[in-house]
């Protein structure tokens, strides 16, 4: 009985470290800022053209179909979109699912209004080092990494992004 309690306890310990690390919120990773974010490509995507992302401030939200906080974040990623669509804003949701089917069923269950990009190579996930599902790079107007996020905190993330993308607000 003893062991099983034990037993219990550890792997119960072990999901919490591991939850932990995918909630986290960590600062920007200094390799990354101030490099121009790679262009969408080898992937299936909705319409994004660079042209249309030119002098816009983006938000790029890797994410998959099997991660609790990736669904978590959807909502606040629209509300980003809602709140400062019309100030030269916008999220690009970015997919590494092998199966576009589970990416799909996902999308169902979402009310989404910004695009999504399939990176089905994986092209982008491995040129940017993406260890952490969600991880958000913002970009700004010029093409620019400002700053990455890896994981999503409900309390502490949305602060974050609105704090980030309104400094970068000020700077057009």
């Amino acid at each position: 009985m003893s062991y099983n309690r034990s037993k219990n306890s550890l792997l119960t310990l072990s999901l919490l470290l591991a939850s932990l690390n995918v909630y986290s919120l960590k600062a920007a990773s200094p390799s990354l800022v101030g490099t121009p974010f790679p262009e969408l490509s080898g992937g299936s995507t909705e319409s994004i053209a660079a042209q249309d992302l030119k002098g816009k401030i983006v938000m790029y939200d890797f994410w998959a179909s099997w991660c609790p906080p990736c669904k978590a974040s959807f909502p606040v990623m629209q509300s980003l979109v809602e709140e400062y669509g019309d100030q030269g804003f916008t999220v690009i949701a970015i997919n590494e699912d092998e199966k576009p089917s589970k990416m799909t069923k996902f999308l169902k269950r979402q009310k989404v209004s910004f695009p999504i990009h399939h990176d089905v190579n994986h092209t982008l996930i491995e040129s940017l080092k993406v260890k952490t599902m969600p991880s958000a790079f913002l970009v700004d107007q010029d093409g620019m990494i400002h700053s990455v996020h890896e994981g999503f905190h409900e309390k502490t993330s949305g602060k974050a992004y609105r704090k980030a993308i309104e400094s970068l607000l000020k700077k057009r």
